[in-house]
């Protein structure tokens, strides 16, 4: 994680997901040990209807 003690706890990820979700856009996260991580943050235009 980059980090010295090594503890996380996640919060950053879950409101990039908060986020993203309200503004009805996406984000994928693939990771895999030893080799890193990839974001991916979908801003596709998606249609809302409201009632």
């Amino acid at each position: 994680n980059g980090r010295e003690n090594k503890k996380s706890t996640g919060i950053g990820l879950y409101l990039c997901k908060r986020i993203m979700d309200q503004l009805c856009h996406k984000i994928r996260i693939d990771s895999t040990p030893g080799e890193g991580t990839v974001v991916t943050l979908d801003l596709n235009k998606q249609q809302i209807f409201l009632e």
